[in-house]
C-alpha cells in the first residue's frame, strides 16, 4: 500500500511538472517546491527611502536604523523608512561609521569628527587638525589615522566621551586597516611596507593609551582586513592566507586559501564570510570559479557554497548571510545551506543586514527596506 501511495505521488508531481512546462505557470512551480519540501522565500517591502546618489553619499547601518549622508545632510531613518532626525553638516569628504548607540560623521578633509546619539543630539566634536585617511569604531571607541608627507602616520584614539586616550606614531608604512577590541582595550593596525620590491605587512597591537603591546610580521603577504573576536582574539584576513592571533599566545593558526580574496564580512557570532575567486578555474569552469567560504575563529571551515557569478558584496547577521551579484540576491545559512535567491530589476549597489530577517537594499537613488521570511 505504501509503495502504491509513493508511486501515485510521483505520478502527480510529474503531471504538475508537465503542466508547468506547457503553460508556464508560476503557481505550479511553487506547488512543486512545496511538495518537495522546499518552500519559497517571502519578501515584504517595509519602506522606501529616496536619495540622490553622488560621490559624497555614505550609507551606514545604525542598530535597527540606517543613516544616510548625501549633499551636506545627515538623515537617520527607522526600519520602516521614516526619517527620525536630520542635520545639515556640509562636508567635502565625509565618512560615516557607527558603534552601538553612537553615530560618527568624519570630515576627512578638515580632520573633524562629529558624534551623535540615537536621537540626533550632538554628543561631542573633536578637531584633530590633520586630514583623516580612515577611521574605525567599536563600543563607542574610535580610532582615526592620517598620513603625513614626511613624518609618517599619526593614529589618534578617542573614548566614548570624545576624550583622546592615546597617540601612536608610525615612521614608515601605510595603514590599510584597523580594528578595536570589544572592550576598547586593544587597537590593531595592519601596516603595509614595500621596500626593495619586497612586500611585508606588520599587524601591530597597541593599548588604548597608545602603548605598544606586540604584533607579528608577515612576509610577501597583504592583510587588508582585521576583525576582533569578543574574547580579544584577532582574525587576520590576508590576500591568500587566514590567520588567528592572540596578544598573549601569539600566532594561533594559519591557513592558506585556495583562491583570491574578493569580498569579506565579519559576523559578531565569531565567523568570517569570504567571497573567493579561483583564478585557475576561471577559464575552464566559470560557474565554479566564484564561491563563498565561512570560517570560524578557531580556523575551522564551517561552510562553502559555489556562486553563479562574481559576488559584488556580502553581509551577514546572526546565522544568515546575504550575497549579491549585479541584479540577484542570494541567501545562505552560515553552514552554506542555500535558502533562496531574489532577482532585482535594478542594479544593486549594496546590502546592509539590520537583523537576520531585515535588510537595506541599496539601489539607484533609493533604498528598499525589506523583511525576509525564510521557509526552510
Amino acid at each position: 500500500m505504501a509503495r502504491k501511495k509513493k508511486a501515485r505521488t510521483r505520478v502527480l508531481v510529474m503531471l504538475i511538472i508537465i503542466i508547468v512546462f506547457i503553460i508556464g505557470s508560476a503557481k505550479g512551480i511553487t506547488m512543486i517546491k512545496n511538495l518537495m519540501g522546499r518552500g519559497e522565500m517571502e519578501f515584504s517591502k517595509l519602506g522606501v527611502i529616496q536619495y540622490d546618489r553622488s560621490e559624497d553619499t555614505n550609507i551606514q547601518a545604525y542598530g535597527n536604523n540606517v543613516a544616510v549622508y548625501s549633499d551636506g545632510t545627515l538623515t537617520v531613518y527607522n526600519d520602516q523608512g521614516t526619517a527620525l532626525w536630520e542635520i545639515q553638516q556640509p562636508i567635502e569628504r565625509p565618512k560615516l561609521v557607527s558603534s552601538e548607540q553612537l553615530l560618527f560623521l568624519g570630515d576627512k578633509e578638515k580632520g573633524n569628527i562629529f558624534c551623535f546619539d540615537t536621537l540626533g543630539n550632538p554628543i561631542w566634536t573633536v578637531e584633530s587638525g590633520q586630514k583623516i585617511e580612515d577611521m574605525v569604531s567599536n563600543q563607542g571607541f574610535i580610532v582615526m589615522w592620517s598620513k603625513g608627507e614626511e613624518q609618517g602616520s599619526t593614529i589618534l584614539i578617542y573614548d566614548v566621551s570624545g576624550k583622546q586616550k592615546g597617540t601612536i606614531k608610525l615612521g614608515k608604512g601605510d595603514i590599510i586597516d584597523g580594528a578595536i577590541s570589544k572592550d576598547g582595550s586593544i587597537v590593531a593596525l595592519s601596516v603595509l611596507d614595500i621596500e626593495n620590491d619586497k612586500i611585508e605587512t606588520n599587524v601591530i597591537l597597541y593599548g588604548a593609551d597608545g602603548k605598544l603591546l606586540g604584533g607579528n610580521k608577515y612576509d610577501n603577504q597583504v592583510i587588508p582586513k582585521l576583525f576582533f573576536h569578543e574574547d580579544n582574539r584577532l582574525f587576520n584576513v590576508g590576500d591568500h592566507k587566514l590567520i588567528g592571533f592572540d596578544k598573549s599566545k601569539g600566532l594561533l593558526w594559519s591557513k592558506e586559501m585556495d583562491a583570491s580574496l574578493n569580498r569579506v564580512s565579519w559576523n559578531e557570532e565569531g565567523f568570517v564570510v569570504l567571497s573567493l575567486v579561483n583564478n585557475k578555474n576561471m577559464i575552464m569552469d566559470t560557474k565554479n570559479s566564484n564561491y563563498l567560504m565561512m570560517m570560524n575563529m578557531d580556523g575551522q571551515e564551517i561552510g562553502r557554497v559555489p556562486m553563479k557569478a562574481e559576488v559584488l558584496g556580502v553581509d551577514t547577521k546572526g546565522k544568515n548571510i546575504t550575497a549579491y551579484t549585479k541584479r540577484t540576491l542570494y541567501f545562505f545559512t552560515k553552514t552554506g545551506k542555500e535558502l533562496g535567491e531574489r532577482k532585482v530589476n535594478s542594479d544593486i549597489h549594496g546590502v546592509h543586514m539590520l537583523t537576520e530577517d531585515r535588510m537595506i537594499l541599496v539601489l539607484n537613488n533609493k533604498l528598499e527596506i525589506t523583511k525576509v521570511k525564510y521557509n526552510n
